[in-house]
Order: C-alpha cells, then structure tokens, then sequence
C-alpha cells in the first residue's frame, strides 16, 4: 500500500534538514581554521610578535599551511662562517649571506614576507653594530637595538632570541663581510694589489667608530672558541691574498698575523695611517 503523499513530503523535509545541516557547520569550521582572524592575519604580515595568525603568518617556527614554504624553524645557537640562515629565520649567530638571498639555493628571496623580515634582520644588524660604536657592547639591548634600527621594540627579540645571539649575529656579518672583501681583491684582475689593499686599510682606520666596534666584538671570540669560525675564515682571506703576490708559506702566514695589529695600531694613533703608509709597509711584509 502505498504512503500517504502528507507522509512522503515529512520524510523528504526531515532528510533535506538532516543532510543540508551538517554540511552548514562543516563550512564554518572551515572557514574558521582558514582564517581565525582577517585583522591579526594582517598585522602579522607588518609586525613581529603578534599573536595567533599574526605569528604564524610571519614567525619561522609556524604550523601548518601558515607558515612560509622552504621557511627554517627555531632558533639556532651561535655558529661560525656562512651557516646561519638568513632567510627570515630567528636564528642565532653564524655566518651571513647576502642580503635577500636564500642560504640554501643562493638565489634572490622571492616570498614578500621573507624578505621583508631579511631586510627587518639586517636593520637590527646593523643597528647593533652602531650601538656598540657609540655605547660598547654593554650598551646593546634589545629596546635599544630596535629603536636604533626604527623599528617595534618587539623586533629584536622576535628575530634574536637573546642580546648574546644578537652580537654573535653582528661579530659574524661584519668579519665575513671583511673577508668577501679581501678575496675580492685577490680574486679581481691583476693590478696593483699593494695600492688596492692599502686603500682598503686607509679607509677601514678612517671609519674609527665602525673598526673599535668590530675589534670590541672579535675580543669575544677570544674567550669563547664557538665563536672562532668567522674569524677563521677571515684568516683563510687575508692568506689567500698573500698567496697571490708570494710562495713563500712564512711571509704567508706572517701578512696574516700581522694584517689585524697593523689595524689597530691605526686605530690607537692620533692621526691613523694614509694609504701612501700602509702600501709601504705592505710591500715589506710582502716583496
């Protein structure tokens, strides 16, 4: 026997409601987890350490499909020569790459938000170095550091998980930078290699402040070895250029010891040397 059509209609109703009604919650809880909330979504991409989907928009550390692809995680302690990543990580010390590079690949950063916070990195770099010109290493604190650099006071410790990390960060990008640019003058073409090194020293004295800054850094390495890759690198430079204008491993290894006193000398007289000086003392440490 057939069912009344009252009946059919019933049914048809309470299995229509019954499908269409999961379906509803399941959308909002979807759209839900793709954005919890449009404004931190937002604030995370303009400033470090928001909070909910602001940190996981912009933080190396996120979860999910939130966080960057290819982005490092954690932040890692102090290293030497070119280990760091500085690829928006909030790494600690280690060497540097160039600016708005990936480590990994060695190419040109193309996600916005990674190279804004490579740029963020490099300001608070930056601005360390200077703050240790003007005040001394004691001088550096993570309040000070931001404001120096212009930006949030929450920057520097979003980026650097502690001041120590912050001047490991800073003793590296400057040591390695010095070295990129002493094999550059080894590596260029052949010319007068005395002159173009004597330059170089002539203009690192004149920049007084930026020179105490990077011997004042490098003293840290003295009591602690974890911090010597850097500097080890720098050594390998200073040889590599020697063994562009002599054989001789002794005169070698004697320009390498003797490069940094020469600086510093320059650094402690009252009137630092010109670069006519240091070509002539160049050409006797290496005939």
């Amino acid at each position: 026997m057939s069912e009344p059509k009252a009946v059919r209609v019933s049914q048809e109703a309470t299995t229509s409601t019954t499908v269409t009604e999961p379906s509803g919650v399941a959308g909002s809880t979807s759209s839900g987890a793709m954005a919890p909330s449009g404004a931190s979504a937002c604030a995370g991409a303009e400033m470090p350490g928001g909070s909910g989907a602001s940190s996981r928009a912009s933080a190396p550390t996120g979860a999910g499909a939130s966080s960057p692809v290819g982005a490092p995680s954690g932040a890692g302690a102090p290293t030497g020569a070119s280990a760091l990543s500085r690829a928006g990580a909030s790494a600690g010390a280690g060497a540097p790459s160039g600016a708005g590079k990936s480590v990994a690949e060695g190419v040109p950063i193309t996600d916005g938000r990674r190279l804004k916070g490579e740029r963020r990195r490099r300001a608070l770099i930056e601005a360390t170095l200077r703050v240790v010109e003007r005040d001394g290493a004691s001088g550096v604190t993570h309040r000070t550091v931001a404001r120096e650099a212009g930006l949030p006071s929450t920057a520097s410790t979003y980026y650097f998980d502690s001041i120590d990390a912050l001047l490991n960060e800073a003793l590296a990008t400057s040591t390695n930078e010095d070295a990129d640019r002493i094999v550059a003058l080894a590596e260029g073409p052949d010319g007068n290699r005395h002159r173009a090194l004597a330059a170089l020293m002539a203009e690192c004295v004149a920049d007084r402040g930026r020179l105490h800054a990077e011997f004042e850094l490098c003293l840290r390495a003295a009591r602690r070895p974890e911090l010597r890759g850097p500097n080890r690198r720098w050594a390998e430079a200073l040889r590599t250029f020697a063994r562009r204008l002599t054989d001789d491993p002794l005169r070698v290894d004697l320009f390498a010891h003797a490069y940094d006193g020469l600086l510093l000398q320059g650094l402690l007289a009252d009137e630092p040397p010109t670069a006519d000086a240091y070509e002539k003392m160049l050409r006797q440490l290496l005939p």
